[in-house]
């Protein structure tokens, strides 16, 4: 494949992902209600939950931008694997879990590591 295609994909992924922290972020910062329920659901108080919400929305923010910053392997394997956490939490409180959901920031980062840093060792 065309390394300028190669290079497209992996910036679409790399933007999808940071699309996601953004989002994520935002919630976590207003203290979105279906957050503070998850968090609650596994033991923390409601005073703890809006504290590590805001944490939470802070980090995700960063993450998103040393997306673009620092396009090294580990911030985007952890950028990839980091929302395990709350749908592990979800499923704990709700008994639901969505694969479609869990899999978009895992494909994300699977895309970018294949077009991006696979491009490189070529």
């Amino acid at each position: 494949m065309e390394s300028k295609v190669r290079k497209l994909i992996g910036y679409v992924a790399l933007i999808w992902l940071a699309y996601l922290f953004v989002g994520h972020g935002i919630q976590a910062l207003i203290g979105n209600p279906g957050f503070i329920i998850l968090i609650t659901g596994v033991g923390f108080s409601y005073g703890v939950a809006k504290i590590l919400l805001f944490i939470v929305g802070i980090i995700d923010m960063i993450i998103a931008l040393a997306l673009f910053k620092y396009r090294v392997p580990g911030i985007i394997i952890y950028a990839g694997l980091w929302p395990i956490v709350p749908y592990i939490m979800s499923y704990i409180v709700t008994g639901y879990f969505s694969f479609r959901i869990f899999i978009s920031p895992v494909l994300a980062i699977v895309i970018y590591l294949v077009f991006i840093v696979g491009l490189e060792n070529d």
